[in-house]
């Protein structure tokens, strides 16, 4: 399932994009993707992808789909 996502980072930097979660069923929200990723996870954005950090992460909103 692909989520659509903003993230803003601890140092202000903010991104606008999509992630794929590959997660068991009850356990597909953002939150617990970004919570059981162990360090970083890839972002789309705009066509390209990004190597993120989760652990600086400072806001994630899940955008509508």
């Amino acid at each position: 399932m692909e989520v659509e996502v903003s993230f803003t980072f601890i140092g202000g930097e903010s991104l606008r994009g999509t992630v794929l979660l590959n997660m068991p069923e009850g356990k597909n929200r953002i939150q617990d993707f970004i919570n059981s990723s162990p360090g970083f996870f890839s972002l789309r954005v705009s066509g390209r992808l990004y190597i993120a950090n989760g652990s600086l992460i400072r806001e994630l909103v899940p955008l509508p789909g």
